[in-house]
């Protein structure tokens, strides 16, 4: 930096300093959250901090707007994501940005409209105590589950590599399909 930048830059700072400090306490608590896994507070503070500063950062608000993208789709908010890609995609074509990130962005959207139409999807509830196991060794060991609210049986299989449900089960289930895998 030269000297005429580096006095120009000290100027700015004595005068406009407090909202420098702002920005960057935004701007490292929206990162923390989001590393820490808060994806909530990531996502409110993203927003806040681009409603606030996203006309000042030039051609680098799109770092944010897909910093808040990421956080909708954590979140499983996907017309949230669609709404914020359609966003990314007319500033990355106003800022004159390579088709390829557009393209990029346009398939985000993409697989983020196929998951507009699915349930949030949690976890089946995991035990840290012991589980009852019932059954017999000609049967099998099952036990019930809780998975996305509802009730089921299942078998425990202590050597597999793998589980699966067929397509009955998951509709019943509310289990959203992630990726097929070819079934031998």
């Amino acid at each position: 930096m030269n000297e005429k930048k580096w006095i120009e830059a000290k100027e700015y700072l004595s005068i406009n300093g407090h909202q420098v400090d702002d920005l960057l306490f935004q701007l490292s608590s929206s990162l923390i959250s989001y590393y820490s896994g808060n994806y909530k507070e990531s996502a409110k503070l993203t927003l806040s901090f681009l409603n606030k500063y996203g006309d000042a950062l030039g051609p680098g608000k799109f770092n944010f707007m897909a910093l808040l993208l990421n956080n909708y789709r954590e979140l499983q908010e996907y017309q949230k994501a669609v709404d914020i890609c359609d966003e990314i995609i007319r500033f990355a074509q106003a800022n004159n940005f390579p088709q390829d990130m557009i393209i990029g962005i346009e398939q985000a959207k993409d697989a983020m409209v196929k998951n507009i139409n699915y349930p949030k999807t949690e976890v089946c509830v995991t035990h840290t105590g012991p589980i009852l196991l019932k059954g017999s060794f000609d049967e099998g060991i099952y036990s019930e589950v809780l998975c996305n609210g509802k009730s089921t049986k299942v078998l425990i299989d202590t050597g597999a590599s793998l589980s699966v449900i067929g397509d009955k089960m998951a509709k019943e289930l509310n289990v959203r399909f992630l990726k097929k895998i070819p079934f031998y």
